[in-house]
């Protein structure tokens, strides 16, 4: 989420090409296309790390998503 990622001064890189970001059940997402990715970041859950470069999208709801249920 954007704010997340101005809250943690993270770095957002462009996107060569923008790309639809979909929901569970395939549909395109409402809000609008990824066009900013971020820098790889460590995220570490436990004692499980790894770096990851997420796509940034806006989410009134969720600060981060991993993964679906």
């Amino acid at each position: 989420d954007r704010d997340f990622v101005s809250k943690h001064n993270i770095v957002l890189n462009d996107l060569p090409m923008p790309t639809v970001a979909p929901v569970i059940d395939g549909r395109p997402i409402s809000s609008e296309d990824i066009r900013e990715e971020s820098e790889a970041v460590l995220v570490e859950l436990g004692e499980f790390a790894c770096m990851i470069d997420f796509n940034i999208i806006h989410s009134s709801e969720h600060s981060v998503i991993l993964s679906l249920p």
